[in-house]
């Protein structure tokens, strides 16, 4: 059982490293805001994953940590609410939503303060059953409320719900937050000999998050394959001279354009694409990133230039260009 045990925290401490080292390394690339919201979550599971693997095999660490989880649990609380506030911030940063609604501060502010108050209240197992299923009941209703604003914004713009968004996706995490709960539930009342193995353990959720890992480093792999297929075409905008002496004014007034915004190589290319009025479906087929993706840079590409919407991107591009040429 132990080397099953030590086997299982190794595997998910080089799955959860690996993500948060993958997704720092994509945001510094191209300032995606998803990619660092991502590699926040996965360094705060990975130092609770090492924590937890140190206190299951040094005994006099492990003595400290269980009588600090039973009592005044300060670690597992501040790892909780970064990992919430993570969530938060990553589930409407799919969604393409800078602006957080006030019911959501008051949501995670309720979450925090019991977070806070249940540990103080006398110790028993129901207190240890309530605080220990916080964070898988956030992250219940964190997917719920996602699932709902994909939901609004598909039905504002008369798309079908799951047109890149699958329905798996979304029953996985519900189901596994439920059943971490559940677990939680069997693991305190009804066997509660086994909170000497895995007191601190919710294994539905390390599931969850491991399988995530997976996907995402499967990813990460096939983008950064797929980049060498378009070397080309990435190519002939990162060689861009400091000035730009072509007699093709198109070209002349494109750099400019992008060099007075500050765009990056990923943002040239994507808008590139959206002047020859190439959707996000076409744009994702062609340079085998997710949907979520090009839309994270079209959201970057109306942010960085001020436009609101993709046609008054077009206009002020197309003026741009006027007043180079004039």
């Amino acid at each position: 059982m132990k080397l099953l045990l030590y086997l299982y925290d190794n595997i998910l401490l080089i799955l959860y490293f690996g993500v948060s080292l993958l997704a720092f390394c994509r945001y510094l690339s191209e300032r995606c805001c998803i990619s660092a919201c991502l590699s926040a979550l996965y360094l705060c599971l990975s130092v609770n994953q090492l924590v937890a693997a140190m206190a299951e095999f040094i005994p006099e660490f492990g003595q400290f940590y269980r009588a600090a989880y039973f009592t005044m649990p300060v670690w597992n609380t501040v790892i909780s609410i970064s990992a919430a506030i993570c969530l938060l911030y990553l589930s409407y940063q799919l969604n393409h939503t800078s602006k957080l609604p006030f019911y959501e501060y008051m949501i995670l502010c309720i979450f925090i303060f019991l977070l806070l108050l249940i540990p103080t209240l006398k110790s028993s197992r129901t207190t240890l059953f309530f605080y220990s299923s916080l964070f898988p009941l956030f992250l219940l209703y964190r997917v719920s409320s996602f699932y709902a604003l994909k939901n609004q914004a598909a039905c504002s713009q008369n798309k079908k719900l799951f047109s890149d968004f699958r329905p798996v996706l979304f029953w996985s995490v519900f189901l596994f937050s439920l059943s971490g709960i559940i677990e939680n539930y069997i693991r305190i009342f009804i066997f509660p000999a086994r909170i000497r193995l895995s007191f601190c353990r919710i294994f539905s959720i390390d599931f969850l998050f491991g399988i995530s890992a997976l996907v995402y480093i499967c990813f990460f792999l096939r983008k950064t394959a797929a980049l060498h297929t378009c070397k080309a075409a990435v190519n002939s905008q990162e060689q861009v001279p400091e000035s730009f002496t072509s007699p093709d004014t198109e070209s002349a007034s494109y750099y400019s354009f992008c060099k007075a915004y500050s765009l990056t190589l990923r943002e040239q290319t994507i808008l590139t694409e959206l002047l020859n009025r190439t959707t996000d479906e076409q744009i994702s087929a062609k340079l085998l990133i997710s949907s979520f993706t090009v839309r994270s840079h079209v959201h970057n590409l109306l942010k960085k230039t001020g436009a609101k919407s993709r046609q008054e991107l077009y206009i002020l591009y197309e003026n741009t260009k006027k007043q180079k040429s004039g």
